[in-house]
């Protein structure tokens, strides 16, 4: 996976305990085709909810990402593209999610 590396066992974790908030974005992620995106990935410490190697893209739900611009500022040093999505933005609909996600990608 490039430089993106895991830390496997809590990132195994992390995937099995998954939050409703992350449920729900994982199906919208599922109809991002052609991109897909794995959950519950490492960089250096910095866990991304969501992150696609294709595209370098990371997905952030606000309130899991601490200290947000120390590890917001790792991922953009190693090139990875930061959408953040609030809970009341993935309280909108699917179709709603998936339009923000299609305008997002690769800015």
């Amino acid at each position: 996976m490039g430089s993106v590396s895991f830390n496997q066992r809590r990132a195994k974790k992390k995937r099995q305990n998954l939050s409703p908030l992350q449920i729900k974005l994982k199906a919208v992620l599922k109809d991002l085709a052609p991109y897909s995106f794995r959950e519950c990935i490492s960089l250096h410490e910095v866990f991304m909810d969501f992150y696609c190697h294709e595209i370098k893209t990371a997905i952030i739900i606000d309130g899991n990402f601490e200290t947000k611009s120390d590890k917001e500022k790792i991922l953009r040093e190693n090139g990875i593209h930061v959408i953040q999505l609030g809970k009341k933005e993935i309280q909108y609909p699917h179709e709603i999610i998936l339009l923000y996600l299609f305008e997002n990608i690769g800015q």
